[in-house]
């Protein structure tokens, strides 16, 4: 996660912007996990 938040920071994106896709990134890949009916894969 960290990674993640970092290379949006760097590309220029306000802070809170990448706090709030940091902590959005899990809850999206959980929903297509659960989507798609594969096991979980952290």
């Amino acid at each position: 996660m960290k990674a993640f938040k970092r290379g949006i920071a760097e590309a220029g994106k306000p802070s809170k912007l990448s706090v709030v896709a940091a902590n959005r990134k899990p809850f999206t890949t959980l929903n297509a996990t659960l989507k798609h009916d594969q096991p979980w894969t952290a």
